[in-house]
């Protein structure tokens, strides 16, 4: 009869929550098995030397949410087999600069920076991350009051380094731009180097909005886009400019196919309403997805529009 043991490390997936406790002991105890994906929650650990040399070989899928820097370089140091990687990150330790082998293999990945402060050597490993030769999936996201205590000094470095790797790596086929410091010069210079672009997403800002506006007014400049999905956390969202791209019909230079806006805040005009309403008794698969918090609670509907069906009509 087989041990506990045996059971647990002929496991192919393991999804634990540690509760805030530490995790080596879980990766420890499965880094000799075939298992090739683990989900850890409240990983929050603390700088150890000592618990340096792991060997996580076999992963290829991971992720990690509510951790700290440590724990990432730790595991991506010596993951050569990585193909998916998630890590939303709530701590930060100074680890200094590392070294990370390029991994190969890696295709998905997705970065999501909770905490406020970085150091330049963070920035550097962080830029490290980006040297994937197989890497067609990025998503990179920071919370709303990121900006108020950035290091502009160090975010504009990393600003640098992602638009060089866009421009070294034209395959990257889907994109989300969460909340940055990014200017509207820093989001088209990285969004016109994505030739390969098939999804975008975009968590909007008022300033945002205005450049999207003035863009799809000339032309979208990916060629191969196929989905925006465009995320509105902010109260600038400007119905009355994209009431007139939905509502007019706009011609966009793509290949468009479907379209997703969600707003968080406010409702959706009557008239927009009404306008899919009408596209859906005409049998287009147009939805809207609205969150709409004035009473605490998030509301969805989805915009969904085959825009290749109807926008030529």
């Amino acid at each position: 009869m087989s041990t506990l043991r045996d059971r647990l490390l002929s496991l192919n997936h393991i999804a634990l929550d540690v509760y805030n406790d530490d995790p080596y002991y879980i990766l420890h105890a499965f880094s000799a098995s075939p298992i090739w994906s683990i989900e850890l929650y409240h990983a929050i650990v603390t700088f150890d030397p000592e618990k340096h040399h792991l060997s996580y070989s076999n992963l290829t899928n991971i992720v990690i949410d509510d951790t700290t820097l440590q724990l990432v370089i730790d595991i991506l140091s010596t993951s050569t087999s990585l193909q998916s990687a998630k890590f939303v990150l709530h701590q930060t330790v100074n680890v200094g600069k590392v070294f990370i082998p390029p991994l190969l293999h890696l295709r998905n990945l997705d970065l999501d920076m909770r905490v406020q402060h970085y150091s330049h050597d963070d920035y550097t490993n962080f830029t490290n991350l980006l040297n994937c030769p197989a890497l067609t999936s990025l998503t990179f996201g920071m919370p709303v009051d990121f900006r108020s205590v950035i290091m502009k000094p160090n975010m504009m470095y990393f600003r640098q380094a992602l638009t060089a790797f866009v421009k070294r790596s034209p395959g990257i086929r889907s994109f989300y731009l969460g909340y940055t410091e990014f200017d509207n010069e820093d989001v088209f210079g990285i969004l016109k180097e994505m030739r390969e672009l098939v999804l975008l997403s975009v968590a909007m800002t008022k300033s945002l909005n205005t450049w999207f506006m003035e863009v799809l007014g000339v032309g979208w400049p990916v060629p191969k886009l196929k989905e925006l999905r465009l995320d509105w956390y902010s109260k600038g969202f400007d119905w009355d400019a994209w009431r007139e791209m939905l509502l007019c019909r706009w011609t966009m230079k793509c290949s468009l196919g479907s379209a997703y806006l969600e707003i968080r805040r406010g409702c959706v005009p009557e008239d927009v309403r009404n306008w899919v309403r009408d596209r859906q008794q005409e049998g287009k698969a147009v939805r809207i997805l609205c969150k709409h918090d004035a009473t605490l609670e998030f509301y969805r509907y989805r915009v969904q529009e085959r825009i290749g069906q109807f926008l030529a009509t």
